[in-house]
């Protein structure tokens, strides 16, 4: 992907880079004012008018989990920490290489002696793709997360920046697990909001 991945909201990746001196990949800063500042996590009717009362469910349990990621990617980057435990977490929210890509950014802000401290809300979310089957699913969601609040710490030695510190367009897919549980498979930063 040509943006910043998922991964932990963007949080990991920025971290690992500022405890280590890389860069990461270049954030597109596409004003994407034109959304709302403020919209209804679940969306209202009109917004999911084109989608089979199945899709719609199927939506509100994929923005339900990706709260859950939010949640739980901060609670393991709070930590700083890449142990077995980590690692069962992370794989409650995430799959496929977004897994693997959260477990290594986790695995280096550890190295580096990291932790986040700090909160990140989803503000809006609005859906882009649902399809849904007997046995699969998967959602493909745009949305806002304020993470002006999160902070990044080093052990020892105090508060490194805020390197994340603003508001943050995603574009997230939410896969059906055969575990019938909804976790992050992809995702990109693609702008501001």
């Amino acid at each position: 992907m040509s943006g910043r991945r998922w991964a932990a909201i963007g949080f990991g990746m920025a971290v690992a880079a500022a405890l280590t001196g890389c860069g990461g990949d270049e954030t597109s800063d596409a004003d994407l004012s034109a959304e709302p500042t403020r919209t209804p996590l679940v969306v209202s009717s009109n917004q999911l008018a084109d989608y089979s009362d199945e899709e719609a469910a199927a939506y509100r349990e994929a923005v339900s989990a990706l709260e859950h990621n939010i949640k739980v990617g901060l609670d393991v980057y709070r930590e700083g920490l890449a142990t077995p435990a980590a690692r069962r977490a992370l794989e409650s929210v995430y799959t496929g290489d977004e897994l693997e890509d959260e477990w290594e950014h986790l695995q280096e802000m550890d190295a580096a002696g990291g932790y986040l401290d700090g909160s990140a809300t989803l503000v809006w979310a609005k859906p882009v793709r649902v399809l849904v089957s007997d046995s699969a699913g998967t959602v493909d969601v745009r949305a806002c997360v304020d993470r002006r609040d999160v902070e990044a710490y080093q052990h020892g030695s105090g508060e490194l920046a805020s390197p994340e510190s603003k508001r943050a367009v995603f574009e997230v897919t939410v896969d059906l697990g055969s575990d019938g549980e909804w976790r992050v498979a992809d995702g990109e930063e693609t702008g501001t909001c």
